[in-house]
């Protein structure tokens, strides 16, 4: 043989290896396989295991194992309630002779499966449309959808193996909607309403002399047909800490509202804390969620407001309206909805408004030293302290005034399920004239004392003015809670050797033990316990007729509620309510980076309270 025809050879055989498997298709051992004609649709031929011939390009050969085979994917669906919902599915099908031959049948050319995975997406389709999407959002399908699934599937006997479907997606809004319902499922339905008053600074050791004295009316009405105790603060006693961790049940480190002021980090200027710190919901958040309507006013940290169902007034409309009076624009974020601070503004006031005889219920001044008092020259004179201290008396007239006529605004609409009201003055006056109180301390001159000593005491009976307009526009279903965050050292427990607005120690002066009183229909009159600053938010809880969370350490006051408002047993604990409604949008980021228009006044402010 010559060497022209050896080097044939190969080529020779390479030719007709590329033929035959062309032309063969080897079905291994244990599987099956479907010869099917692409060109004259006849019916498809089963072949078994070994070597098969086929014509290229005009018949097929798909080869499948006899043993189970798991089909998965994710289907798009739309809910009896018009939902789109991105449903995932787990089918097990055992492929036999008939099934296969079926499947190719009415596929029309196509793989079985491919074929049983499109008729399995449509039968999901045909269900969906029988279920409400909260449904498909389940680990596993409800027992009714799941049957008619099953019932679509077995006409073609593809369930014999496994069927797992869901749980399914659905975008992030949607979902918070869905978990909101859930929530709302778990509340006990009540037609009750709360308010909560919050009171900076108060205390019994200083409010009961002037109960008995007939000078506080209205606390003196709610201490006696109402459960009251104290309320032990927490450490450190600053009010923006201990105002958030009223609101969300959780301690500093939790809810991320950690001192008074915080870094700019564009001008590396100190600015006022914003609710952009906070970590966790709120009680308005958590009403929101249970989709009850509520109402909050000047909270501590409430800038910029945050949407909730309902209308949120945020602790910087004062300071934006003073801003506004003197010519700078409002920076924004300051209530929600945002048109409510255009609609209630023409009825605010500024500190310019304060007149002689606004400020002679607590202090005796004259005209010419009101005058001086907004002169910041002669506030740095020889009688700086004094002014200063009736410089913030002014300002804080005018901001109680201001959310006085917020409260009775929202109010005199429409009750809300909650409404929530913040007021600062007590502890403010507290750090400005709780030196010169009664009785005369040692190095205070008679004639300060004579000018200045009521001071204190007259802004509590100004508060308590304040808390009967509230009672007097409220709905008879209401209960109440009127609460402060720590006392006011007082008497002869005061610091001797330290004023109390001394700076950097702003928290020298305050006393461990607050005010705290529980009044209305359902609740029963006598002594409390004494309570937490943790125990207010699962109290409220209790009150709205929702679940406790097992991520609060406090303790709701049932034993000051009526049994038969409770309804017997308690509800079963949630884990946490972060895990309903709307996640928080808090942005430590954002909300260092920028300052309003009134947050240098509002830094002033802290600056003179320590």
């Amino acid at each position: 043989m010559s060497l022209a025809r050896i080097g044939r050879l190969p080529l020779g055989l390479l030719i007709v290896g590329l033929i035959c498997s062309c032309l063969l298709r080897f079905v291994p051992s244990g599987n099956l396989a479907v010869l099917q004609n692409r060109v004259g649709r006849s019916d498809p031929q089963l072949l078994g295991p070994g070597l098969h011939w086929r014509i290229p390009l005009w018949e097929s050969v798909e080869t499948y194992p006899r043993r189970p085979v798991t089909l998965q994917g994710e289907v798009g669906v739309v809910s009896r309630d018009r939902i789109k919902v991105s449903l995932p599915y787990e089918l097990g099908v055992e492929l036999d002779e008939e099934k296969v031959l079926r499947a190719h049948r009415e596929a029309g050319g196509a793989g079985a499966v491919d074929w049983i995975r499109h008729e399995t997406e449509a039968a999901l389709r045909r269900t969906a449309k029988w279920a409400d999407a909260y449904q498909l959002l389940r680990d596993t399908l409800p027992a009714a959808p799941r049957a008619t699934l099953e019932k679509s599937l077995a006409r073609w006997g593809l369930v014999q193996g496994s069927l797992k479907v869901g749980p399914g997606r659905v975008r992030p809004e949607i979902l918070a909607s869905f978990s909101s319902q859930r929530l709302r499922a778990l509340r006990k339905p009540s037609t009750e309403r709360l308010v909560v008053i919050g009171v900076d600074g108060a205390d019994w050791d200083f409010a009961l002399p002037m109960i008995r004295r007939g000078e506080l009316p209205n606390l003196a009405r709610l201490r006696r047909e109402g459960a009251y105790g104290k309320i032990r603060t927490n450490n450190p006693p600053l009010s923006p800490l201990l105002w958030t961790t009223v609101a969300t049940g959780k301690s500093p480190d939790l809810h991320g509202i950690n001192d008074f002021l915080v870094v700019d980090l564009k001008s590396g200027q100190m600015r006022p804390i914003s609710s952009d710190f906070r970590k966790v919901k709120a009680f308005w958040n958590i009403a929101t969620d249970a989709g009850l309507t509520s109402e909050v006013v000047a909270w501590w940290a409430t800038w910029p407001a945050e949407p909730i169902r309902g209308i949120l007034v945020s602790d910087r409309v004062s300071y934006s309206t003073f801003s506004f009076l003197e010519g700078a624009k409002p920076g924004g974020g300051e209530t929600f909805p945002e048109g409510y601070f255009q609609e209630i503004q023409p009825s605010l006031i500024g500190e310019k408004d304060i007149r002689p005889g606004d400020l002679s219920p607590l202090v005796l001044v004259t005209a010419a030293e009101l005058a001086a008092a907004r002169t910041p020259e002669a506030r740095s004179g020889e009688r700086g302290e004094d002014l200063e201290s009736l410089a913030t008396l002014i300002r804080v007239l005018a901001s109680t005034e201001n959310y006085r006529r917020i409260t009775l605004d929202l109010l005199r609409r429409k009750q809300p399920d909650l409404f929530a009201v913040y007021f600062q003055g007590i502890d403010e006056i507290n750090h400005r004239y709780a030196h010169l109180s009664s009785p005369r301390m040692t190095g205070v001159s008679p004639e300060r004392f004579r000018k200045y000593s009521d001071a204190v005491a007259g802004f509590y009976r100004l508060q308590d003015r304040l808390l009967g307009e509230i009672l007097r526009n409220i709905s008879p279903e209401t209960t109440v809670i009127v609460l402060s965050d720590h006392g006011f050292l007082t008497g002869a427990a005061r610091p001797r050797d330290v004023p109390p607005f001394i700076s950097q120690q702003p928290g020298l002066w305050h006393a461990p033990f607050g005010l705290l009183v529980l009044w209305g229909n359902h609740v029963k009159p006598g002594p409390l316990p004494t309570a937490s600053l943790f125990d207010i938010l699962p109290t409220i809880l209790d009150l709205l007729g929702l679940p406790p969370a097992k991520d609060l350490p406090g303790r709701s006051l049932r034993s000051a509620l009526d049994p038969s408002f409770l309804g017997g047993s308690k509800l079963p604990p949630i884990a946490s309510y972060e895990a309903y409604g709307d996640p928080l949008r808090a942005s430590t980021e954002n909300a260092a980076q920028g300052a309003s228009p009134d947050s240098e006044a509002m830094v002033e402010t802290l600056r003179s309270l320590g």
